[in-house]
């Protein structure tokens, strides 16, 4: 009987670190970068909210992804949940050929990155993250989960329906001072560790720049907020999310297509040609 008392008391003690741990993370004290490992499925799939259906069962079955999995850069995605309360996201689609092992950005690339990327909603911490109108529970796994495919040490956030997991995400969280080339094994041993250190951006990763414009060569892709402009090449597909979502492909030079936040914008992996086209979201 002492031995149940015993072993309940360190699982109870474990489980109050992992949360105090996660209420620390999230207190709101400064800016924290996510990068999302993986999403997966528990019965919803929230990515069909914002892509047509038919264009994720197509990328899928064409042996692509739509969402983060482990071991590719079809999709690099990043939350920021910054310290005035401003949650923001950011998305590239089908970049280049870094390491899937590697951050595509440090820190202070991240800093610069989000900085001119709007708010998509306010987030707090009150024992769930709440995001806009969505709960999200966050734990830090302490062993790899079956049922999201989290590994052990990863920031598990689980989007919420009547306070049951329907969608996973699986994080890591972008320590200070990362540099590019240095592995995620690495990095994730000190995910809130201290000290600030500049690093160069991967080349060729687009950015915005001060006019909220990025610019995007062949394979490249990315999800427009509002107030963002893109500059294309011929032959981009412009995909506007959301059910019915249109799409459209841009013929031609300097055209400038008007659309919706959330939009998608894709290049080809043979496009050639200028970028001198524009997708605008107002």
């Amino acid at each position: 009987m002492k031995l149940s008392i015993f072993v309940i008391s360190i699982a109870t003690a474990c489980l109050c670190k992992a949360e105090a741990d996660v209420a620390r993370l999230l207190a709101g004290n400064q800016t924290v970068y996510l990068r999302v490992n993986l999403e997966t499925r528990n019965g919803v799939d929230i990515r069909a909210r914002t892509m047509p259906k038919q264009l994720i069962e197509k990328t899928e079955r064409e042996g692509k992804q739509v969402r983060p999995t482990r071991g590719t850069n079809y999709v690099i995605s990043f939350w920021a949940l910054e310290a005035n309360g401003s949650f923001k996201n950011s998305e590239r689609y089908n970049y280049g050929t870094e390491k899937s092992d590697t951050w595509p950005m440090s820190y202070r690339d991240l800093d610069e990155a989000f900085a001119v990327i709007p708010p998509a909603a306010q987030w707090k911490y009150d024992g769930a993250l709440i995001v806009g109108d969505v709960r999200f529970r966050v734990r830090i796994l302490s062993a790899d989960d079956e049922v999201s495919g989290g590994r052990k040490g990863e920031i598990e956030i689980a989007w919420l329906r009547n306070d049951q997991p329907v969608y996973f995400y699986l994080c890591d969280v972008v320590p200070y001072g990362t540099k590019p080339e240095e592995p995620m094994a690495t990095a994730a041993a000190s995910r809130v560790g201290a000290g600030a250190s500049a690093s160069d951006r991967p080349i060729g990763f687009p950015a915005f720049d001060r006019d909220h414009t990025i610019a995007l060569g062949p394979g490249q892709s990315v999800i427009l907020a509002r107030g963002q402009t893109a500059r294309v090449p011929f032959g981009t597909a412009v995909i506007q999310s959301g059910p019915g979502g249109k799409a459209v492909t841009i013929n031609g030079q300097k055209n400038t297509v008007n659309a919706g936040a959330g939009v998608i914008v894709s290049v080809p992996v043979d496009a050639s040609g200028p970028a001198d086209n524009l997708v605008i979201v107002k």
